[in-house]
């Protein structure tokens, strides 16, 4: 089980950070900070998958695996709008939230999440459907389909 850390009183409460909220007295504006108290170096994806939510913050991503990788065990993904992940989570926050790449906009949506039962439900169902589509069986069967038409492709060109 991780902690949740309250910045303001540096005091720290067992549990998971949704249901940590109530430590805030009433400072909505604080951020709260998660991380797994016993850290093991070598079982991230089961630290990740305990998580209530993935947050990416970057400025500049090509295509986000640690996203990719929340999405696998079914953890819900709150993301600044940068590079790949539209295509990941959808143009519409379809399997993911995606929000405008400023401070404000990304503190609104984990606010937003926090305090929603809702969208956790919605979101970590949505995140164990995607990430179903990321699985060997399902990449090896399409790249060969790709490889196949771009075979057939020229085959039929003429030269």
């Amino acid at each position: 089980m991780g902690t949740v850390w309250h910045p303001q009183s540096d005091e720290h409460y067992p549990g998971r950070a949704a249901d940590c909220l109530g430590h805030c007295d009433g400072h909505q504006s604080e951020l709260l900070l998660c991380h797994h108290a016993e850290q093991d170096f070598f079982n991230e994806r089961a630290d990740l998958a305990c998580c209530d939510l993935f947050v990416c913050s970057s400025y500049r991503e090509g295509f986000s695996t640690a996203a990719t990788e929340a999405l696998i065990v079914g953890t819900p993904v709150l993301t600044v709008d940068v590079s790949g992940m539209r295509e990941l989570l959808g143009e519409h926050n379809d399997y993911g939230i995606i929000v405008p790449n400023d401070d404000v906009s990304l503190y609104q949506g984990l606010k937003d999440y926090m305090v929603s039962p809702e969208l956790h439900e919605k979101y970590r169902k949505l995140a164990e459907e995607r990430g179903k589509r990321f699985n060997r069986d399902v990449t090896v069967s399409e790249t060969e389909n790709l490889l196949m038409g771009v075979a057939q492709k020229k085959e039929g060109e003429e030269c």
